[in-house]
């Protein structure tokens, strides 16, 4: 089932009603996923801050994303395992 817009207008602006999410949807998320953190004594669990991705910095946002995945990649197997071995069975 869709909801299909009856005006040129549309639902509005993409941009507002993405930062409207962030704000109601994902950081309730982060903050729950980040109480990780408190639990295991240490930093497992971090986020970039939101960005709204446009033309302008699509370019640059593809690749510190290619970096951070590259740079972080060893460091989140290597946490990983260490969860591992904190899990109980």
């Amino acid at each position: 089932m869709g909801i299909l817009s009856q005006n040129a207008g549309g639902f509005g602006s993409i941009k507002e009603a993405a930062e409207v999410y962030a704000a109601n949807e994902l950081k309730p998320l982060r903050a729950r996923l980040a109480q990780v953190n408190d639990w295991l004594g240490e930093e497992v669990i971090c986020f970039r801050q939101y960005a709204l991705v446009t033309a302008k910095n699509l370019s640059s946002v593809r690749r510190s994303s290619s970096s951070i995945n590259d740079s972080t990649h060893s460091d989140l197997s290597f946490r990983t395992k260490r969860l591992t071995r904190l899990a109980v069975p």
